[in-house]
């Protein structure tokens, strides 16, 4: 199964292409697509240029268009992520704890904020986890850029997990 990744910087837009079969996960194509440094040009809509560029290139060589997963990534500085401790396991009871856990420690208002959090380690009493929050609005924003250039993004990560997320058999 092949999957890519996206990531928007301030200038440039990189994309890798992964595939899996089994237990591994082989990286077989990275492109980086430059964005100009001229303060003039609106940028928004170069990215969405190149990206609805490279989408429908990449596309008319993929015959199965509609099941392709793509990932995008949301800038770090609209992340914020803590480790914290849980008394259980159970992915669900921990994001559904997560709301009051992280209240106090994240600088954004939580009924406005989507969690996330991936299991680092389990014991027999708990397990430590890195718990993620981000506004709605870089979220929004990141679907909206893939939507516009072309691609329906399948999975919105960090950008600092969203290799995790490529890696993880995720679609299971």
């Amino acid at each position: 199964m092949k999957c890519l990744g996206v990531d928007i910087g301030s200038s440039s837009i990189k994309i890798a292409e992964a595939e899996s079969s089994g237990r591994s996960v082989v990286v077989t194509n990275v492109w980086e697509i430059p964005l100009s440094t001229d303060p003039q040009r609106d940028q928004t809509l170069e990215i969405i240029e190149k990206l609805r560029s490279f989408s429908s290139q990449y596309l008319a060589g993929v015959s199965r268009r509609s099941s392709l997963p793509w990932t995008i990534s949301v800038p770090q500085k609209s992340i914020s992520s803590r480790l914290r401790r849980f008394p259980f396991a159970d992915r669900m009871k921990i994001l559904k704890s997560l709301p009051f856990e992280l209240e106090e420690d994240i600088p954004f208002d939580p009924s406005e904020t989507i969690f996330d959090a991936r299991v680092i380690e389990t014991f027999s009493n708990g397990s430590d986890v890195l718990a993620v929050a981000s506004p709605h609005g870089p979220i929004q924003k990141a679907l909206q850029q893939a939507k516009d250039g072309g691609f329906e993004a399948h999975v919105v990560a960090a950008e600092g997990l969203a290799l995790a997320n490529i890696l993880d058999r995720w679609w299971e």
